[in-house]
């Protein structure tokens, strides 16, 4: 019994460990005329439930439905 609690605990502890805390930015409300083309892999926030991944953060902010960004996939 112990060893199966142990177990769960350890278990509970890594799935905490691998969610991902996100920073969120806002996109600038001006928009730049160009974008570089360095790869820096970024999620588009579109809604709360709806993300893209984009190139890099200038990309990502150029697309008219997205509000915010973050590095990282989606």
């Amino acid at each position: 019994v112990r060893m199966l609690l142990l177990l769960t605990l350890i278990i509970l502890s890594l799935a905490n460990t691998a969610r991902i805390r996100r920073t969120w930015f806002d996109c600038p409300a001006v928009k730049t005329q160009f974008c570089t083309r360095i790869y820096q892999r970024t999620c588009g926030m579109i809604s709360l439930n709806q993300r893209k991944v984009f190139a890099n953060k200038c990309l990502a902010c150029h697309d008219p439905q997205v509000t915010k960004w973050s590095l990282g996939g989606c």
